[in-house]
């Protein structure tokens, strides 16, 4: 089936009126002109993007939940936040809060992410396969809880029982459309967990002129981190120190959202401009309610810019090889230390770990 990555909803906010063919979105691309004809049903519509190849109901249900639990309650009244008379209530914040992280995570920039993420998993646990240290040490920690247990025992957990049980591990991720089933792992847990970055935050709207308008990107929703001397640092995590988080809501309005996150620098209020490029350097395309040269001289140097996980929300600074090793470590020894099926209970540990 086919999925929006950005809300329909949220698209037809930055829509204009074609006298014959109703609501129509000016596009932006790198390297092409500006093309008016595109409708916001159609606009960021990937076929299959939320599919499982293990459950063929999977991806409808995921659809089904992200429109009536998290899209709606936004939809109700997002067309009053382009309002300058707009005051965020605690309904509001609490409905906002998980639409704004569902956004996030259901782009196709963000999904790229968990190839990534699976690829460096298996990179990590060859890796560990090589270091006797760490094998040790998950080797005695198992032989402790299998006597702690009362399991019988015959002899200390030897090296390469844990190596047998990191190849079934590997076995498991290596399986065709792991990746792709671990993205709706991701999105499911992502609706279903409780997601506390947004308590405290402070709660603004940026308003902008006509002839400035914003546009929103295919990844819609941006962070940055501004130095002292005002130059922006695109992609930090939503829990990092000075992060903004942006997300265009019109042409005219675009929520500026302040995490409760140390902060050693006074905010600046972000421009159109700003905002704009921010959303040209992590998308494919952008749309907006007008055709303009300007805007496209503005947005063609920076898409493409940034892409997650590379140079943006990238997790390749972590130690994945020990992060693995503390993970096998603290798990209960399984009973059969080359059963797969008992490797699931890490993995499905291991895929919870944020990448923001």
């Amino acid at each position: 089936m086919d999925s929006h990555t950005v809300p329909e909803k949220l698209l037809k906010q930055f829509a204009f009126e074609h006298p014959k063919k109703g609501l129509r979105l000016w596009r932006y691309q790198k390297g092409r002109a500006p093309y008016w004809d595109v409708s916001p049903s159609k606009a960021t519509v990937i076929a299959g993007h939320f599919s499982d190849p293990r459950d063929a109901a999977r991806e409808e249900s995921i659809e089904v939940s992200l429109n009536q639990l998290f899209e709606n309650p936004v939809h109700d009244f997002i067309e009053q936040l382009s309002f300058k008379t707009f005051v965020f209530a605690a309904h509001h914040t609490v409905a906002l809060a998980p639409y704004i992280a569902l956004l996030w995570h259901r782009s196709k920039a963000r999904k790229a992410v968990t190839s990534q993420h699976h690829d460096l998993s298996i990179q990590a646990l060859e890796k560990l396969k090589n270091r006797d240290d760490l094998l040790g040490h998950i080797a005695s920690s198992w032989t402790l809880g299998i006597i702690k247990l009362g399991w019988t025992l015959d002899a200390p957990v030897g090296k390469h029982q844990v190596v047998e049980f990191i190849d079934g591990f590997i076995a498991r991720y290596k399986r065709p459309h792991h990746a792709e089933s671990s993205y709706a792992d991701t999105m499911e847990r992502v609706m279903t967990n409780q997601d506390n970055t947004f308590d405290g935050a402070q709660w603004g709207v940026v308003h902008t002129e006509e002839d400035k308008s914003f546009v929103i990107g295919d990844a819609p929703v941006v962070t940055w981190r501004r130095d002292r001397t005002g130059v922006l640092n695109y992609g930090v995590g939503f829990q990092e120190p000075n992060v903004e988080v942006l997300l265009p809501i019109s042409p005219m309005a675009c929520l500026h959202v302040l995490p409760s996150v140390q902060r050693t620098l006074v905010v600046r209020m972000p421009t159109a401009s700003e905002v704009n490029a921010a959303q040209a350097a992590f998308a494919e395309a952008c749309y907006t309610n007008i055709g303009s040269n300007s805007l496209d001289q503005e947005l063609q140097p920076h898409f493409g810019e940034k892409e997650m996980g590379i140079n943006a929300f990238s997790i390749r600074h972590r130690d994945y090889v020990t992060a693995f090793s503390v993970l096998l470590s603290r798990m209960e020894p399984p009973p059969n230390l080359t059963n797969v099926t008992a490797a699931s209970i890490a993995l499905r540990s291991a895929s919870s770990v944020s990448v923001t």
